[in-house]
């Protein structure tokens, strides 16, 4: 009797490791997909904003380029910190501490509050931010009291519009936009992946009857 529970056991741990083996790999994916696709977003706005015209044109380009590529970070430390928020489940209540710690974490380098400031660049005329947010404090307000996935969102829709400015402008083609918006959205997609990942349990079903067998194989 204690052979066949045993083996029963073994059969029931077997699936069990083979349940967190793919919660694992869903994260896994998920990981790589927000990284590969921040880097290839990068990588796109940099081969597709081109610089021509006059003067003016290319350093509302450049502007345009910057934007990109820092909201691109501000995008990776949202989702790290939503992820980190809802495994620790300390969300960001409004409270100074709260922002303190949501936009100015020791741990990440450069920090989320950082990116959102036009002072992270030398050129303080962004197409996103509006004028009579030079700093950001509007949008660090803004996301302060957002939830954690709202906040990714934020941003995204930041960089979906400053692309959107740059397509009807004519400093990329519709199909080079198109492209964009895809990554932007392999990086969300990924993102939920990592969410779902965190999120997920050992079924109670599972559980309880693992637990029960291990007490029977015990005792019997």
């Amino acid at each position: 009797a204690s052979a066949i529970i045993g083996r029963i056991l073994m059969f029931i741990i077997v699936y069990r490791f083979f349940f967190a083996f793919k919660v694992f790999y869903e994260a896994k994916t998920g990981v790589f997909a927000i990284t590969h696709g921040v880097h290839l977003l990068n990588v796109k706005a940099c081969a597709y904003m081109r610089e021509s015209g006059s003067a003016k044109d290319i350093a509302v380009v450049r502007r345009a380029l910057r934007d990109v590529l820092r909201l691109s970070g501000a995008l990776f430390a949202a989702i790290r910190q939503s992820l980190r928020e809802q495994r620790e489940c300390d969300e960001s209540d409004g409270s100074d501490a709260s922002m303190r710690i949501l936009f100015f974490d020791e741990r990440a380098s450069p920090a989320l509050g950082v990116l959102l400031s036009r002072d992270f660049d030398e050129d303080k005329n962004s197409a996103v931010l509006n004028d009579a947010d030079s700093d950001g404090t509007a949008f660090r307000l803004q996301l302060a009291v957002a939830a954690p996935r709202e906040r990714v969102t934020l941003i995204a829709a930041r960089i979906l519009a400053d692309v959107n400015v740059s397509r009807r402008a004519g400093y990329i083609s519709d199909r080079a936009a198109a492209t964009m918006t895809n990554t932007v959205r392999d990086i969300l997609t990924g993102g939920a992946q990592c969410a779902r990942a965190a999120e997920v349990k050992v079924p109670y079903a599972l559980t309880h009857l693992i637990n029960l067998i291990l007490l029977i194989w015990m005792f019997c």
